[in-house]
């Protein structure tokens, strides 16, 4: 296991190695047919090819999963890509556990898939704790109301490791951290939806006509524009009604009323 990094590069480069064997074959046999030459057999490259791939598929997923783990454990919480964790965890768990199976008769290789497949099973119930702790849209407050409920300080600084995360022992209360989580979600939500409209009315431009023989003018706007109003309307007062709104209720009134007027006006 000492080996496993170097070994999966020998590995990786070996496969490159058939591949660009393969693609040769390819070619001279492509050239065979055109000068009408027998075509060779590559029969025992292709079933090499295939015999190979139990042992690349190990070792790469060996290196992988090597890495990931002391990525996800000793790296700093707040760097953590907590969104792919899951779907890595659950491709690295099949490989292993085909692995096993490949090589039922190699009790040595066997051993290898055996032991990276128990620390992954070891490993996957903490996958909860890390997305929650790394939930889109944690903000200063909510790790001031985690620190709360969990009655210990939680802050998402450069020494703070999923491994002190452990240590600390906030597993014990993942329910109340994925509460807390839950909510920075859908306040996250209500924020980029703020975030997202502002930004579509900042390329608008509306055309200012003289308005008969008054010598007032009006303001002219096109039916996109109108439609996109009147959709903002109705979403910010969905958003009024979030039982989420509370960090963003002054914001949400604010842009309401903007867009009132705005119609009121049109």
């Amino acid at each position: 296991m000492d080996r496993a990094h170097e070994v999966a590069n020998e590995c990786r480069k070996l496969n490159k190695a058939l591949k660009e064997c393969v693609e040769a074959s390819q070619t001279y046999n492509n050239r065979e047919r055109l000068l009408g030459l027998p075509v060779t057999n590559y029969e025992k490259l292709t079933r090499l090819v295939k015999d190979f791939e139990p042992y690349r598929i190990l070792w790469s997923t060996t290196s992988d999963w090597l890495r990931s783990y002391d990525s996800w454990m000793n790296d700093p919480i707040i760097s953590v890509n907590a969104e792919d964790i899951e779907k890595n965890v659950t491709e690295m768990y099949k490989n292993t556990h085909k692995s096993i199976k490949t090589f039922a008769d190699n009790e040595g290789i066997q051993l290898v898939a055996l032991t990276i497949k128990g620390q992954i099973e070891d490993f996957k119930p903490s996958i909860p704790l890390i997305q929650a702790l790394r939930a889109p849209g944690m903000r200063n407050r909510h790790w001031e109301e985690l620190s709360e409920l969990v009655k210990m300080a939680v802050r998402p600084k450069k020494e703070l490791t999923f491994a002190k995360c452990l240590e600390m022992g906030l597993q014990k209360h993942i329910d109340l951290i994925s509460k807390v989580a839950e909510k920075a979600g859908k306040e996250f939500s209500i924020e980029q939806q703020l975030d997202k409209m502002e930004q579509e009315w900042k390329p608008i431009r509306f055309e200012v006509l003289p308005y008969k023989q008054t010598g007032t003018y009006i303001i002219k706007a096109s039916e996109e524009i109108s439609q996109m109003l009147d959709d903002h309307i109705v979403a910010t007062q969905s958003m009024s009604f979030s039982p989420f709104k509370k960090a963003f209720e002054e914001r949400i009134a604010q842009w309401e009323n903007k867009l009132k007027i705005t119609q009121e006006v049109l």
